[in-house]
């Protein structure tokens, strides 16, 4: 709540992110009268960005979710999504991904179930397992993050830190 008015995020983030999507770019122009515009590219070029990394995202959070493909594939990264740790496993099962950024806290298989899991089908896959969460402040997700050794980012978090962590996995540091 801000001030006397209630506002809800998810409305406003699923709007960004359905505007990013038209997005490529954009500039600042100046017009005749001196006044700064910006000017938006809307058109699509997606044969001049060269796939840096195949990322699979589980959140049980569309937005979320919607938002770190978008940050991915500006960067060159080819994201897929999926909401549930049990689909997460079915697209692993079908596809070979790079890395996989999975939220511990989600109903059903959760990003801990998922993560052992993969520990005895596809260890590989769980040594590049990047872990999202906005609880770590519990016994139980501090216990099995330090256990796993993998990288994690605590909800909120940036961009900007977001593709750190991803950059960094993918390069296997």
């Amino acid at each position: 709540m801000v001030g006397n008015k209630q506002f809800e995020l998810k409305p406003l983030v699923e709007e960004a992110v359905q505007l990013q999507n038209h997005i490529t770019s954009s500039r600042l122009r100046e017009n005749e009268r001196g006044e700064i515009k910006m000017v938006v590219n809307t058109e699509r070029q997606h044969d001049q960005v060269k796939i840096r990394g195949k990322v699979l995202i589980v959140d049980d959070e569309p937005a979320i979710r919607n938002i770190l493909a978008r940050i991915l594939s500006n960067k060159g990264h080819q994201a897929h999504t999926v909401s549930t740790g049990k689909a997460a496993l079915a697209m692993l099962h079908e596809k070979g991904y790079d890395l996989l950024v999975a939220d511990l806290k989600m109903s059903g298989v959760s990003g801990m179930d998922l993560y052992q899991t993969l520990k005895k089908k596809w260890p590989d896959m769980a040594d590049r397992t990047v872990f999202i969460t906005g609880d770590t402040m519990t016994e139980e997700t501090n216990d099995f993050l330090a256990a796993s050794g993998r990288p994690y980012l605590a909800k909120p978090f940036t961009p900007m830190e977001f593709l750190e962590i991803i950059e960094s996995a993918l390069a296997g540091k």
